[in-house]
């Protein structure tokens, strides 16, 4: 017997209400024959009055799921994505895997064909939904996600909602998955009014303060720091690092950096490759970044101490990863920055100007502004050169300027004075990495841009 179309509030207006509880604000959605209750959901809308978030229709999952990446890096808020069962969580596996590389928080949902084949609202009514049935299709995103649910009956909608949502945004974040079944989301449903949200992300304070202390006097006797980044944390601005940096001259380079750590025309930011500056440092800083250096083409010199600092200093996702460190900071990334510096001005006297140090590594940054003026120069011909294109990129940017860049200008050349003004491939490499990041951060709302800045 064929039932009948549920009455009053179905599982899918729960789902959707529930998303914009927790923080959901923007879903880039690709439907198909799974979601005719979510659509329904969004035309009964106006009748409803329930919150939901907005839904903007994108033509492939690839770019919906790049376009989440780049609304987070602008905004350091998840987005949600939702895509067509198996076929559609297919093309979306590549943008999880950029996703997962960076710590990039995504929604991730897709619907799962019905799994009944009569007798129910919602059960199979298309060929398709034969062929599309998988014995496990979480099992694609699995190893790429941090956790993974099915939805089962509709009363779980909101304890489902907010455990995606608080390990999603747990340290280190990154994106989660839920897949929705037709028939579950067809299904009638009580909405949660007074549903007591359980969204506890975990977050760290500094890192263990002996810990820190240790790592405080190896700096402060240093004769060569250098501070090399990757991968910062999200923030209004470049501090703490930049008043760190600058008060205790400390050179830093961003090393394949995928989010700037600092303003270009900082003294202390002092080029984008460890190569050549690695070999001289006795006690290197290496904040957040997975990959410090290329360990075939240099090494760290005799006796030179490492300092990892991050949620995850040992990047325990990485297979196999032998970069050495003497001290690992396990925490929030500007908390343990923050509390380094704490314990640095304990150790370092006032008086203490760094005059050689500051003396040295201006002559570098100048001699690198110089050479980079002159090899962009060079490149004003037929045809052009990257670098001439990305110093005439540069020359018109201001501070609503963002640039998403997937290895195709030469940030050595340009200059990015403000926060979120550059970001990079991750280290992922997932091709259309770019464009789809970019439209993502262009379609972020300027005032949550400008509260995030």
């Amino acid at each position: 017997m064929k039932h009948e179309k549920p009455t009053g509030t179905f599982a899918a207006e729960a789902v959707l209400t529930h998303m914009k509880a927790a923080g959901i604000d923007v879903l880039f959605a690709n439907g198909g024959t799974d979601f005719p209750s979510i659509i329904e959901a969004y035309a009964r809308q106006s009748e409803t009055g329930l919150k939901m978030p907005e839904a903007l229709v994108i033509p492939h999952e690839g770019v919906a799921v790049g376009m989440a990446h780049g609304y987070y890096l602008m905004t350091a808020k998840p987005a949600g994505v939702i895509v067509h069962v198996n076929v559609g969580l297919a093309n979306s596996v590549m943008g999880l895997v950029n996703a997962r590389s960076e710590n990039v928080p995504i929604m991730m949902f897709s619907g799962r064909t019905p799994i009944t084949e009569a007798g129910r609202f919602g059960s199979r009514s298309s060929p398709i939904h034969w062929g599309q049935e998988m014995f496990d299709q979480a099992g694609m995103v699995r190893e790429v996600v941090k956790w993974d649910y099915e939805l089962r009956y509709p009363e779980q909608a909101g304890i489902v909602i907010d455990r995606a949502m608080s390990i999603a945004m747990s340290e280190p974040r990154g994106p989660v998955y839920l897949s929705l079944p037709r028939e579950a989301l067809a299904e009638g449903a009580e909405m949660e009014i007074d549903h007591r949200s359980t969204i506890t992300p975990t977050t760290f304070g500094p890192a263990d303060p002996a810990l820190v202390a240790e790592a405080a006097k190896l700096l402060a006797k240093a004769k060569n720091p250098l501070i090399i980044t990757q991968s910062p944390e999200l923030a209004p601005d470049f501090e703490p690092l930049a008043s760190f940096v600058d008060k205790f001259a400390l050179p830093t380079v961003e090393m394949w950096a995928m989010r700037q750590s600092l303003p270009s025309d900082h003294p202390m930011m002092v080029g984008r490759d460890s190569t050549q500056v690695l070999r001289d440092a006795d006690v290197v800083v290496v904040i957040n970044a997975a990959v410090p250096w290329i360990s075939d083409h240099t090494s760290l010199a005799e006796g030179a101490k490492v300092i990892a600092i991050g949620p995850d200093p040992q990047h325990s996702r990485m297979p196999i990863r032998s970069f050495p460190i003497d001290i690992a900071l396990a925490g929030g990334i500007n908390k343990t920055i923050a509390a380094l510096a704490a314990a640095m001005e304990a150790l370092v006297p006032a008086s203490e100007t760094f005059s050689e140090r500051r003396e040295k590594w201006a002559k570098v940054k100048a001699a690198q502004v110089e050479a980079a003026a002159k090899r962009a120069a060079m490149g004003n011909g037929s045809p052009m050169t990257p670098a001439y294109v990305s110093r005439c990129i540069s020359d018109i940017m201001d501070e609503k300027t963002t640039v998403v860049n997937e290895l195709g200008i030469d940030p050595s050349v340009m200059e990015f004075k403000y926060p979120r003004s550059f970001f990079s491939t991750p280290l992922s490499g997932g091709l259309g990495f770019g464009l789809t990041a970019a439209l993502g951060a262009h379609s972020a709302p300027r005032s949550k841009v400008r509260a995030a800045r």
